[in-house]
């Protein structure tokens, strides 16, 4: 459509959430493998040709992943001993004096989830909060 219905009005696009799965429960924000193209999509030999006429921006949201993704079930197996914990934020990193109703209140929960942190139960002996940044499939990392 860039090429041909709309050839010439725009030179760049902003392409949203493409990864596996563009379709998961927080409508692409919850990607299982950030380094694959949903093949229901396409491919990264797509995104690059349409590189080749058209700048691009990519929403790489690297800072949601889904529960599914290899590395928090890594955490889930491993806790702390996993490579990849540093990448989640927990409660006691957000509030490492503990949090008040009102503290918790102030985390924005635009798609009407009211519990901010979860406890997998995995993590449930460790006494680990995993914080929630979209939806109940999706971590936010520290970095």
């Amino acid at each position: 459509m860039l090429r041909t219905r709309f050839a010439g009005v725009y030179d760049g696009v902003h392409v949203l959430p493409f990864f596996t799965p563009f379709d998961g429960a927080a409508a692409g924000f919850d990607p299982i493998d950030h380094t694959k193209v949903d093949p229901r999509l396409g491919s990264w030999d797509d995104v690059a040709e349409l590189s080749k006429s058209h700048d691009i921006i990519v929403d790489a949201i690297v800072n949601h992943m889904s529960w599914e993704s290899a590395q928090f079930q890594d955490v889930l197996k491993n806790g702390e001993k996993s490579e990849y914990y540093p990448m989640f934020l927990t409660m006691s990193s957000v509030f490492p004096n503990g949090a008040t109703e009102e503290d918790l209140a102030g985390i924005c929960r635009p798609r009407g989830e009211s519990r901010k942190f979860r406890t997998p139960k995995s993590l449930t002996r460790r006494g680990r909060h995993i914080g929630r940044a979209a939806s109940s499939c999706n971590m936010r990392p520290l970095r």
